[in-house]
């Protein structure tokens, strides 16, 4: 029966909602308060189906499986095994204007059976309450990944935008460059962060010389954050990919690269200049769920 329901409207286009409905690898990432680990099982364009290790005290896992409907704007996500098992959270999308997605969830759980000492009001008591605190979580894990959503769709956006006008560039020869500054004064700055072409890169200096890599994950465009672990490891807070922020190389085996920017050092000024450079031809998409959620 349906214990509760919750309606919402997202600041995000339909189709980055439906993107993040196939995005399973994001859930301890995006909502360590719900879960702490995720496995995957199966995937396609049909859904996912994952283990998810549930976040508080003991070790609990539960099976979930997710399956869209997309010609009827909705979707399922069945409990099939663990603490919840057979509850069903039906949630259908419509499209609100170009930015904005209305979300309808509903909170199906098994009807109550009866046991002795326990009256029908009272338990139909406990499945409202429980519906309840179903609606409380949900509220806030749309909030979360409507933050995520927005910050994806403004950083599509830089791409789209780029190379048009922004802090800390200049033009040179129809070319779009980011000035950082006299070389002899950089190295007290360091690591130090610019803007280049809509993108955020962090300057560093190794034995093989200057090194500028980009601050956005090479997945999602998620925004990547030093490691509170290793000074030089950066890591999306998203999907907890890494990288290492001296060769922008993936750290976990994703077989992904940081966007590395192009540094020459001006003879005539001294000054160090940044130039976009090409995505490395070693960068791929590694999620398959990426694929299995394909928007076009």
């Amino acid at each position: 029966m349906c214990a509760a329901s919750y309606d919402r409207v997202v600041r995000g286009a339909l189709a980055r909602v439906w993107e993040n409905v196939f995005d399973w690898e994001h859930l301890p990432w995006v909502h360590p308060e719900s879960f702490s680990g995720v496995e995957l099982l199966e995937r396609g364009s049909w859904g996912w189906k994952a283990r998810v290790q549930l976040a508080g005290e003991g070790s609990r896992e539960a099976t979930i499986e997710l399956r869209a409907d997309r010609a009827q704007s909705r979707y399922v996500s069945a409990t099939v095994e663990g603490p919840g098992s057979g509850t069903e959270i039906w949630t259908e999308l419509g499209a609100r204007g170009d930015a904005h997605t209305a979300v309808r969830v509903e909170f199906w759980l098994p009807e109550p059976s009866a046991r002795a000492g326990v009256s029908p009001e009272a338990a139909m008591q406990r499945l409202r309450s429980i519906g309840a605190r179903l609606r409380e979580t949900y509220v806030r894990l749309w909030d979360q990944d409507e933050a995520m959503i927005q910050e994806r769709s403004r950083a599509l956006e830089r791409r789209r935008e780029a190379p048009l006008g922004g802090a800390g560039r200049v033009r040179e020869a129809g070319q779009i460059l980011a000035d950082l500054g006299p070389e002899s004064l950089l190295r007290a700055r360091l690591p130090l962060e610019f803007e280049l072409a809509g993108e955020r890169f962090r300057l560093t200096e190794h034995a093989a010389g200057w090194r500028a890599y980009s601050l956005q994950c090479p997945h999602r465009l998620g925004p990547l954050r030093c490691s509170s672990e290793r000074a030089e490891e950066l890591v999306c807070p998203w999907h907890g990919y890494r990288f290492d922020g001296r060769t922008g190389e993936s750290l976990d085996g994703h077989r992904l690269a940081l966007r590395a920017a192009r540094l020459e050092l001006d003879p005539a000024t001294g000054h160090l200049l940044a130039y976009p450079a090409a995505s490395p031809a070693s960068q791929r998409p590694s999620s398959p769920d990426l694929n299995a959620s394909r928007l076009d």
